[in-house]
Parts: structure tokens; C-alpha cells; sequence
């Protein structure tokens, strides 16, 4: 079994839920976002692909996803208050 920890991957996901948002400013940047800095979901899939048949326990997805989980790592209850802080004004 494969945990898939993904980045941002670019797809029409968050376009859809464009509509639906509190703050469709905010919403539309994280969109651009994605689609700036975010994978294809092709590459996506030949990452996830590849760690499944090498029988990887996790992976991360993108470069946003490594860095996310190292500061996870090296400083978790600081970036689990700034997380909530950046929840909270969007």
C-alpha cells in the first residue's frame, strides 16, 4: 500500500469550486497558483505510478508537498497554527 501525499496538481478541481467560495478572490489566486507552480496531472500520475510498482510506502507529489512535509517535520506545531491562521482568513 502507497500513501500519496500530494501538492498542488493542475486540474479544473478548484476552478469548479470557484463558485461555491467565501472569498472568490482568494480562491481564484490559490487556483493560479496551481496552475503556476502545480503538476500536470499526467506527471502526477507517472510519480504516483511509479512509487506503487516500487511498492513506496509514501510519497510526496511536487516540490510544495516536500516542503510542506519538512516543515511539518522540523516545526509542527508552527506550521499547524500558521495553517489554521491562513484557514481562517480565507
Amino acid at each position: 500500500m502507497t500513501s500519496v501525499h500530494p501538492g498542488a496538481i493542475k486540474t479544473d478541481m478548484i476552478q469548479a469550486t470557484l463558485a461555491d467560495s467565501d472569498d472568490r478572490q482568494k480562491a481564484q489566486k490559490n487556483y493560479e497558483l496551481a496552475q503556476r507552480f502545480g503538476l500536470t496531472a499526467d506527471r502526477a500520475a507517472q510519480i504516483i505510478l511509479q512509487a506503487v510498482e516500487k511498492n513506496k510506502v509514501r510519497i510526496r507529489v511536487g516540490k510544495d508537498a516536500t516542503i510542506l512535509d519538512i516543515l511539518r517535520r522540523l516545526m509542527p506545531v508552527t506550521l499547524q497554527k500558521g495553517m489554521a491562521r491562513m484557514a481562517r482568513t480565507m
